[in-house]
């Protein structure tokens, strides 16, 4: 026997993964990948392929699909508003930011390549609570991966870059 999940069951799920400690898992992929356009994400992967470190999460909002407007707009072309408080939602938007320098000596070669929400990593004891950046020398444990995403590369020397991914659990 099935159960079915509700969208009031999705928009709970949501407000679950929202109060979990979430990471985005940044890697340069494999070396024989071909330029620029790497493959698609195997079915079957759960892990980056070379990964370089991980990356906190600075926000995490509920929002909502709009046909025109909105607060933001996502690569694919929709639309997203903030939902207003106490507002069902499923859809979670979360924002991730890399500034200039981190992970650069890393990513300058190869660009990033491979991105990975994941959560409850397990940090190397003597890492700072709050550290935003993570170099993969300090992770002991990536923790429990939720999506993965292999992209162009992104070349980050002098910029400050926010990845920001819409979810739907």
């Amino acid at each position: 026997m099935a159960l079915t999940i509700t969208s009031r069951g999705r928009a709970t799920l949501a407000w679950l993964l929202k109060t979990r400690d979430l990471w985005l898992a940044v890697g340069t992929g494999a070396s024989t990948w071909p330029m620029p356009q790497p493959p698609p994400v195997a079915d079957a992967a759960v892990g980056l392929v070379n990964p370089i470190g991980l990356v906190r999460l600075v926000a995490a909002d509920f929002v909502r699909p709009v046909t025109t407007g909105g607060a933001f707009q996502t690569d694919d072309g929709s639309n997203w508003a903030y939902a207003a408080a106490g507002e069902d939602t499923a859809h979670l938007c979360l924002d991730f930011r890399l500034g200039p320098a981190d992970l650069i000596d890393a990513d300058a070669l190869n660009g990033v390549r491979e991105w990975q929400l994941v959560c409850d990593p397990e940090l190397a004891p003597g890492v700072p609570p709050g550290q935003r950046v993570v170099p993969i020398a300090n992770v002991v444990n990536f923790g429990r991966p939720l999506a993965i995403e292999n992209t162009v590369p992104s070349y980050r020397a002098g910029v400050d870059e926010v990845r920001r991914y819409v979810i739907t659990p």
